[in-house]
């Protein structure tokens, strides 16, 4: 069958910003192919719902509240998910945020939150670390 061509069994991996929306989307897919998945994203409750519904394909969904603007949180979010699962197969770097608002108002502080959030985590979270 042309799905088992696409099948993720014995694969782990992590989605970040998991919780709702394309992410959630992505987190439901991997896990109905077969995949064990960390889904991250900052809300605890949203994700450990998402966890619980995803569950229900019969594969390890493992909620992780972590923020991909923060290199602390980045390093927790690898190391969770090699212990949870042993390796990590792949990653969706879906986490993304935005602020909408005329140029003359938009601060510096606004600014940082957006690129902080949507290239610091996808460029540093693949990276790997000796000794990780």
């Amino acid at each position: 069958m042309i799905l088992e061509q696409f099948s993720l069994k014995r694969k782990s991996g992590i989605v970040t910003g998991g919780g709702t929306g394309l992410g959630k989307g992505l987190a439901s897919a991997v896990v109905r192919a077969g995949a064990e998945i960390l889904i991250v994203g900052r809300r605890k409750t949203v994700l450990k719902e998402t966890a619980k519904e995803l569950r229900q394909f019969g594969r390890p969904v493992i909620p992780f509240p972590a923020d991909v603007s923060m290199m602390e949180d980045i390093y927790k979010i690898v190391d969770k998910g090699v212990k949870e699962f042993g390796k990590i197969d792949f990653l969706f770097n879906n986490a993304g945020t935005t602020h909408v608002a005329p140029c003359e108002e938009f601060s510096e502080a606004d600014w940082d939150a957006v690129i902080q959030t949507n290239l610091k985590g996808p460029f540093f979270l693949p990276k790997p670390w000796p000794g990780r």
